[in-house]
C-alpha cells in the first residue's frame, strides 16, 4: 500500500442484530457516538498521542511463510514490534507504515473470492486516512482499533477494505468455516477500550464478508474473555452459532 489511503468507512445498521461494516458509505449512526472511549477517570480521550499509546503496547512477533501472490514462491510475513514486513528472496515487498501498530494478522480468504488476503488488526490515530467523508471537517485524532484487508494486485500489495474506528476493538481474530459452506467466517473476541489501551474481551462474535463489507452474523452475551485468543473458543462459537441458526 504505497499511498496508505483509508478507503473504507464503517456502517452500523441495526436489523435483527446484524451490523454492516461497509467501505462505500457512512450512515451516521451509533458508531459516531461510540467512537470515543473513556479512561479510568471517565474523561473523553480524543487527543491521546500515538507516542503515549506506544508506551502501553505489547509486541506480538511471529513469522509466516506462504505464497499469497500466486507466483509459486512463498513470501515471508514477519511481524516485529507492531510492524508487518512482507519480503521475498530478501527483497522487501511491503511494510506497514510506522504510524500504525499491527498487533496481529491472518492470511486467509477474508473476502471470499478464492484469493488469500492479508487481514490486519491495526491501532492508529485518526478514524480516516487522507480521504474522509465530505461532512467530516475534523478527524478524530484518538488512537483506536481498525480492521484492514490487503491483497496482491498487479504484483503489488494494495488495500482492499479498511474500516474507520471500530466501536469495539478486536482483541483477537481468526478465520474459520463454522457452517460448512466452504467460506471462511471472521471470528472475533470484541472488547472495550481502556485507559491503558489493553483490549479486554467481552464478546464472541461471527462476521461474514458480503459483497463490500463484513456483516455481523452472531454475537454472544457479555462474558469474560480477557487475555484469551479466539482460537480457544472456535468449537464453542461453532456449536452455539449452528444451534442458533438451525444448522
Amino acid at each position: 500500500m504505497a499511498k496508505y489511503v483509508s478507503k473504507s468507512i464503517s456502517i452500523i445498521m441495526a436489523k435483527k442484530r446484524v451490523v454492516v461494516l461497509s467501505g462505500a458509505v457512512v450512515i451516521v449512526s451509533a458508531l459516531v457516538s461510540a467512537c470515543w472511549f473513556r479512561g479510568d477517570a471517565g474523561q473523553k480521550n480524543d487527543t491521546t498521542p500515538y507516542s503515549v499509546f506506544l508506551e502501553h503496547t505489547i509486541s506480538n512477533n511471529w513469522n509466516v511463510e506462504k505464497d499469497v501472490s500466486g507466483d509459486n514462491i512463498p513470501e515471508s510475513y514477519i511481524l516485529t514490534n507492531g510492524r508487518l514486513t512482507v519480503s521475498q528472496d530478501s527483497d522487501i515487498l511491503w511494510q506497514t507504515p510506522p504510524e500504525w501498530w499491527v498487533d496481529s494478522f491472518e492470511l486467509a480468504d477474508a473476502t471470499r473470492d478464492g484469493k488469500i488476503d492479508i487481514a490486519l488488526s491495526v491501532w492508529k490515530s485518526g478514524s480516516f486516512g487522507q480521504s474522509k467523508p465530505f461532512w467530516v471537517t475534523k478527524d478524530d485524532d484518538s488512537v483506536k482499533n481498525h480492521f484492514f484487508v490487503f491483497g496482491f494486485k498487479e504484483k503489488e500489495i494494495q488495500p482492499i477494505w479498511q474500516s474507520s474506528n471500530l466501536a469495539q476493538p478486536n482483541c483477537s481474530f481468526a478465520f474459520a468455516d463454522i457452517n460448512n459452506d466452504n467460506l471462511a467466517e471472521l471470528l472475533v473476541i470484541e472488547g472495550e477500550y481502556t485507559a491503558d489501551f489493553s483490549c479486554y474481551g467481552k464478546y464472541l462474535a461471527v462476521w461474514s464478508w458480503q459483497e463490500w463489507g463484513f456483516y455481523n452474523d452472531w454475537r454472544s452475551n457479555s462474558g469474560e474473555y480477557g487475555g484469551k485468543k479466539v482460537q480457544e473458543y472456535i468449537n464453542e462459537i461453532e456449536n452455539t452459532y449452528r444451534e442458533g441458526n438451525g444448522l
